[in-house]
């Protein structure tokens, strides 16, 4: 791989302490990605805005960083998660494409998750990008059977979660679980109080698991429809045999081949309580759909193959 050795990427602020009993996350699948690409130093952090001769890992348009290591001809590889969020204000939305534009094109390997998000930048920038899967540790979130005298919704993660969506079905007799990390979302419930929604601040991991297999079915409502979030509670749920109802449509497209995932057809509150009524026939009836769904999971996202992917396409584009 030319003499590109060090690979540099963001730090993480995802990991709570939680005795040492945490699920992998990107840095694993980049620490195993040094191994796969043959480089001889460890993975480190943060990304600096002057290196030598190394490899780049990016998942946010840091424009500077870009253009700096792209000026010392280090090797820069972005994970995109689609267009940016429409801004009211439209000046601020161009400079945010203008961003995004010219982090693409200095980049030397641009990767997707989803086949929305590689569509949208071919259409408006004409770049190709690589289809890697998003990762999930299906060890840690691993598949158990259900309780079946428990019943209730999980919501889980904070980007872009539609909070009156979650109120409006607590308020039509729904019991809902919140799993947030937020303190915006623990105030929006403080002023919005309701005796069918239980907060959990601040969990741990091993909490989470647990919850995941205690529960009926998880809840996404996504604000923004287009946008790429609850992709990571997704893959969570379905892992751990979680039949998931979700209206983001670029996460919702990868868990489209699952027999558990359910996408409302209209974001009503009405589409949401009929996919919830579906969702709670497969609970009911059809375990081995989850079984199956949990299946798929550890196959097709595990960190190995997601590293070796990375690995591929890296390699490929260094001639």
């Amino acid at each position: 791989m030319r003499n590109h050795k060090t690979l540099y990427c963001p730090k993480s602020n995802y990991h709570i302490k939680d005795d040492n009993d945490v699920p992998k996350s990107w840095f694993d699948v980049l620490h195993a990605l040094r191994k796969a690409a043959n480089l001889s130093r460890d993975v480190q952090s943060p990304v600096p805005y002057f290196a030598r001769k190394a490899i780049i890992f990016l998942w946010s348009a840091e424009l500077l960083k870009v253009i700096f290591n792209y000026s010392f001809s280090n090797r820069i590889i972005y994970l995109c998660w689609g267009l940016p969020n429409k801004s009211k204000w439209r000046i601020v939305g161009f400079f945010k494409l203008l961003r995004l534009r010219l982090v693409l094109s200095l980049s030397d390997v641009v990767f997707v998750n989803d086949k929305i998000t590689q569509s949208e930048i071919w259409q408006k920038f004409k770049v190709n990008s690589k289809i890697i899967p998003f990762f999930i540790d299906s060890e840690f979130y691993f598949y158990k059977k259900k309780d079946y005298s428990k019943r209730g919704l999980l919501v889980v993660g904070d980007k872009d979660r539609d909070e009156d969506r979650v109120l409006s079905l607590a308020k039509r007799g729904h019991n809902i679980q919140r799993v947030t990390r937020s303190e915006e979302v623990m105030n929006f419930y403080k002023n919005n109080p309701s005796e069918n929604i239980k907060i959990h601040y601040r969990i741990g991991f091993r909490q989470l698991r647990d919850l995941y297999h205690d529960t009926t079915i998880v809840l996404l409502p996504i604000k923004d429809v287009n946008h790429a979030a609850g992709q990571t509670a997704l893959l969570e749920a379905i892992s751990t045999g979680c039949p998931v109802v979700i209206n983001g449509i670029k996460s919702a497209s990868i868990g489209a081949d699952f027999e558990s995932v359910f996408i409302p057809e209209e974001n009503t509150i009405l589409h949401f309580e009929r996919c919830i009524n579906q969702a709670s026939q497969v609970f009911d009836h059809h375990n081995e759909v989850l079984f199956n769904s949990s299946i798929l999971i550890r196959e097709n996202f595990q960190l190995e193959k997601v590293a070796k992917i990375i690995a591929t396409y890296i390699k490929a584009e260094s001639g």
